[in-house]
């Protein structure tokens, strides 16, 4: 035997219903929100840890270095950070030879800066 379910009945279980449904849509948003904070802390992190192994910003603590990049990857900046940290080598940071003026040999120094000094273009080897 069927049961007849009175408008009031119906309006209250769609009622509920949407409640349950806007209560659970907050919760997945919120959810959503600290994963995308995660993702950027974690990117953030692994950006630090490249610029610290190839020597930029090595004065600057991981943590602070970390928590600037987060903010970098707030405003979006993040991606054009990482392109740019790529196309460094490692040990970027440290200095490796020196440039003098005076006229003793430059050994150690590559051709171009050779050629910066001299106007001579030396003899790649």
């Amino acid at each position: 035997m069927l049961r007849k379910i009175s408008s009031a009945e119906i309006a209250q279980v769609l009622h509920d219903g949407a409640r349950a449904l806007l209560s659970k849509n907050a919760e997945c948003e919120g959810l959503r929100q600290k994963v995308a904070m995660l993702e950027r802390r974690r990117e953030a992190e692994k950006l630090a840890s490249s610029m610290h192994a190839k020597g930029i910003e090595r004065e600057v603590s991981f943590g602070d270095l970390a928590a600037h990049l987060e903010k970098e990857a707030e405003n979006g900046h993040l991606p054009e950070i990482q392109r740019a940290v790529e196309m460094l080598v490692p040990n970027m940071g440290i200095k490796t030879a020196s440039l003098t003026s005076g006229d003793e040999r430059r050994s150690g120094l590559h051709p171009f800066e050779q050629f910066l000094l001299d106007g001579l273009v030396g003899e790649v080897g």
